[in-house]
């Protein structure tokens, strides 16, 4: 590995380590330093790499939603209409993003799972044992999560016996230039683009508050507004102008997850050289075989949930409030749609404004079919990129057209 930071050589140790053992991994770090990339890496670099990788999205869930989703549901006649991850990780790797984020209640269910290694699905009087392995992350300190009683002492203990401190970009500055050329070339196919060396300066002398995730943000201004040449400090002096976090444009977190999961096809390689597990190819990312548990971030995602989620399908939607990459904060355009929808009806009402509008307000329904059929339209019918830009898993896409009449 050239020109890394000792940070994440160190990752790199680290991630190597778990992956040789079957203990609990707590993978700690800041919004956007890629904790459920490297939770993946871990578990190809496992003894569990021949089952499957699901994670289970903490934030938002409502402790019967937490249940259903790692245990699973039975009907009244005793049959499984859905499995929980619990059933699906079998042999393999649950992985629970933002474990704090739980309820207390929640918290205790899962305390009583790992301790005894068996479950219930909802519904059910038959108890099933269980054989997977347990990662989970944080992006606040779990020591701090304890003394402020947002997380159980027990369960602290129970998930804290490999703590692995993912580092901020700020602490690895040796990897930005790195990291910047990857991000362009994913971004707009330029890998062998110029960039001075104080432009590199100034990269590197800025304050990351986003991580790899301002990173990209940064550079998808560069290409937006000078596509070609050589990028010099002032193109870069003005990306850097006002790069706050929540001011970053929603197209841009679509495709931030790239950038994680190519830094860590890097890691990956060096954790490879030292386990000898497989190495992630070009197009070998995590995918709904690998972790079948792609989060939704649209309120029409949550209406459809338990319809969407059947035996049928081997990943388990959770809407969440933001996006994750594991580490995402920002809505992404379905969302956007849904939430400007319901403020003008509410403001409609709080002004007593009776007028005739020009356009009659659509059911979220009918906004998920124009946006969808929009997208369709932009990229000629590409059902992948469709997928990707609305931050859908493609079969996922596929039952949303089938079920609002889109021809495909």
């Amino acid at each position: 590995m050239n020109r890394t930071s000792p940070h994440f050589r160190e990752l790199v140790q680290q991630i190597s380590s778990a992956g040789r053992s079957s203990e609990t991994v707590c993978l700690v770090g800041e919004i956007g330093t890629g904790k459920r990339q490297a939770a993946v890496t871990i578990h190809r670099a496992s003894t569990h790499l021949q089952g499957r990788f699901i994670t289970i999205n903490c934030m938002g869930l409502s402790d019967e939603e937490f249940a259903i989703d790692l245990f699973g549901r039975m009907s009244d006649d005793g049959e499984l209409v859905r499995k929980g991850a619990a059933n699906l990780a079998e042999g393999g790797t649950l992985y629970l993003h933002e474990v704090c984020e739980l309820s207390k209640r929640s918290q205790a269910v899962l305390v009583r799972f790992l301790e005894t290694d068996t479950y219930r699905p909802i519904g059910s009087m038959s108890t099933f044992s269980s054989n997977l392995r347990v990662i989970v992350s944080s992006s606040m300190s779990m020591e701090n999560a304890v003394e402020t009683a947002t997380l159980r002492n027990d369960l602290y203990h129970l998930l804290t016996p490999v703590v692995i401190h993912l580092p901020r970009l700020n602490d690895r500055l040796e990897d930005i230039p790195f990291l910047f050329r990857q991000v362009l070339g994913e971004i707009a196919s330029q890998y062998d683009r110029p960039v001075d060396d104080a432009a590199f300066e100034l990269l590197q002398n800025h304050s990351f508050n986003g991580n790899l995730l301002e990173l990209r943000n940064i550079a998808t201004r560069i290409v937006s507004k000078t596509p070609e040449g050589p990028i010099t400090a002032e193109i870069m002096s003005r990306a850097l102008r006002g790069t706050n976090y929540t001011e970053t444009a929603a197209h841009s977190f679509r495709s931030a997850p790239e950038i994680v999961q190519n830094t860590y096809r890097q890691l990956d390689s060096e954790v490879k050289q030292i386990s000898g597990t497989p190495t992630l190819s070009q197009d070998d990312t995590p995918n709904d075989t690998d972790e079948p548990f792609e989060p939704q971030f649209s309120a029409l995602n949550s209406a459809k949930r338990m319809s969407e989620l059947g035996e049928e399908s081997s990943d388990l939607q959770i809407p969440e409030s933001a996006p994750d990459y594991g580490d995402r904060a920002l809505k992404v355009d379905p969302d956007t749609s849904d939430s400007q929808s319901t403020s003008t009806e509410i403001n409609g009402a709080e002004t007593g404004n009776t007028q005739p509008k020009e356009r009659p307000l659509l059911t979220l329904k009918e906004q998920e079919a124009v946006y969808l059929q929009s997208l369709l339209d932009e990229f000629d019918n590409d059902k992948a990129k469709v997928a990707e830009v609305a931050g859908l898993a493609v079969r996922t896409l596929y039952r949303r057209l089938k079920d609002l009449g889109i021809k495909y």
